[in-house]
């Protein structure tokens, strides 16, 4: 519906779109490729026949697709100095399928509960203490998609949310931590949902690989340095040396960057108002190999949520 005050002619108006991650930052402003009106459009008209289509990111994830009106000039409707909302159309998609990232389902693997709405068994939790992350604030988070997209309803996305959600963007647009999703584990009461490591194997799907993206935090207060093997197929695991920091403590060796942030968490004491953090820790690999395992570290200590695995 064109709701401005002039005519928009069928051809110097177009339909383009822009992309979001689901916390709001921008991945691609110039989205295209682009579809003309089938009509010239008088203020308050609609037009109900456009058929646009659209490249969706290469990396598997939930976003924010926007629709916009962009004029011959380049200038988008939305960036004009009188807009309002309703100027766009946001519909939230799940990208999965084959891609640059492979985010590994977990569920098989947790052995532990560290995610929950009320403390663990005082043997437990994330710290072995029965501390637990607030389920409340990990995603998904998404109740309010459906409500935007009305295709949506009956049919919730994957939990596949950015590296980086709602903490510091490292990186911009294309080339950012965002780029990285994890698929978070669905909470219920009393399930596990954390895998505490004990020196398992994780199977993972077997390829040729960059790079592995650990979504970790110690449940300690100091880090704790481990090895990490890497299981190629018919060799030995070579290891991997990694210093995984305490949940109080923003990850900053070996790379790694905040991944999640949480402004409380559960202790058998209560709601404790202290930030805990999950890191995106990077292990990087023999791309002329096809990877098919991953080794954890003999340390419980250490709490793994989410693996997601990069291609070249």
């Amino acid at each position: 519906m064109n709701l401005g005050r002039t005519t928009w002619k069928k051809a110097d108006t177009h339909l383009g779109y822009h992309w979001y991650y689901l916390d709001g930052t921008e991945r691609e402003w110039d989205g295209s490729p682009t579809a003309f009106l089938s009509k010239d459009l008088a203020p308050g008209e609609v037009n109900g026949a456009i058929s646009a289509t659209f490249i969706a990111p290469k990396q598997p994830g939930r976003y924010a697709l926007v629709w916009d009106i962009r004029q011959t000039d380049g200038l988008w409707q939305s960036a004009q100095p009188l807009t309002i909302g309703e100027d766009m159309l946001q519909v939230f998609i799940t990208v999965d399928g084959k891609g640059a990232t492979v985010p590994v389902d977990l569920t098989k693997d947790f052995n532990s509960v560290g995610i929950g709405s009320a403390p663990a068994s005082k043997s437990g939790g994330f710290d072995g203490h029965g501390a637990t992350l607030p389920a409340e604030l990990m995603p998904p988070d998404g109740t309010a998609e459906t409500d935007l997209n009305p295709l949506l309803i009956g049919k919730p996305g994957l939990p596949l949310y950015p590296s980086g959600y709602y903490t510091a963007q490292v990186g911009k647009d294309l080339v950012s931590n965002h780029a990285i999703s994890f698929l978070y584990p669905v909470v219920r009461d009393g399930q596990p949902n954390v895998i505490a490591c004990t020196g398992q194997t994780l199977s993972l799907p077997s390829g040729k690989y960059k790079a592995i993206h650990l979504l970790m935090a110690a449940g300690s207060t100091a880090p704790i340095s481990e090895g990490f093997g890497l299981q190629y197929d018919r060799d030995a695991p070579s290891s991997a040396a990694l210093t995984v920091a305490g949940w109080s403590s923003v990850p900053s060796a070996n790379g790694a960057t905040a991944a999640y942030t949480a402004p409380y968490y559960y202790s058998p004491a209560g709601i404790t108002p202290s930030p805990v953090t999950l890191g995106d820790y990077t292990l990087r690999l023999d791309t002329g190999k096809k990877l098919t395992g991953l080794v954890l570290p003999n340390n419980s200590a250490i709490k793994v949520v989410g693996v997601t695995l990069e291609k070249e």
